[in-house]
């Protein structure tokens, strides 16, 4: 089983599922400590589609590798510990967000 979180740590409570964890606006230091754990951090990028997402995305002065989350929905066959880029849809793309879409 695999599913998206906000929770911090909840990777810690089940061997059972993969987590890929949520970044937002106000979360930079659990989305630092899920990829520390090899947890991999969902961001939503401003890219349009059919647009590449960037290469890499800096977190608290540490560069990850981007991976395209848009591809497959199959996260846990992700490797371990990156970014994974999805891309805003519609209106998300252009609205003011306080930073839960990273504008590229």
């Amino acid at each position: 089983m695999y599913d998206y979180t906000k929770i911090p740590n909840a990777w810690h409570k089940s061997g059972l599922i993969h987590y890929t964890f949520s970044h937002s606006e106000h979360n930079e230091n659990d989305c630092l400590n899920a990829l520390r754990d090899g947890i991999n951090v969902a961001v939503v990028f401003s890219t349009r589609r059919g647009q590449p997402l960037p290469a890499t995305h800096t977190l608290g002065g540490y560069s990850y590798r981007v991976i395209d989350g848009d591809a497959h929905d199959l996260r846990f066959l992700d490797p371990k510990g990156v970014i994974v880029g999805l891309r805003a849809k519609g209106k998300a793309r252009t609205l003011k967000t306080d930073g839960f879409v990273v504008q590229v």
